[in-house]
């Protein structure tokens, strides 16, 4: 019981902004407030939140699709957070 690493399934998510420099850094937020290691893979290309840059690399724009992967007992609330970011709302 207790188990930290408790693994969810990926989230397949659509951007509906573009996402730079800023955005980055609130999803880099996100995995510290929560514990997790957030990667986001789009199309061949994959980042996580482990760096900013392979983040801002991925050139995310509107439309694009991305599938969100994380692992930590509180990966659901990181997961609803960086949809809101990709979304354009505030996380």
């Amino acid at each position: 019981m207790g188990n930290k690493n408790i693994s969810l399934a990926p989230v397949v998510g659509l951007v509906k902004q573009k996402i730079c420099f800023r955005e980055c850094a609130k999803l880099i937020k996100i995995a510290e407030e929560t514990g997790c290691r957030i990667s986001i893979t789009a199309g061949s290309r994959k980042g996580s939140t482990d760096s900013l840059l392979s983040l801002v690399q991925l050139e995310l724009t509107p439309g694009r699709t991305v599938v969100l992967s994380a692992s930590e007992a509180s990966a659901a609330r990181a997961y609803r957070d960086c949809l809101r970011v990709l979304d354009g709302e505030a996380a």
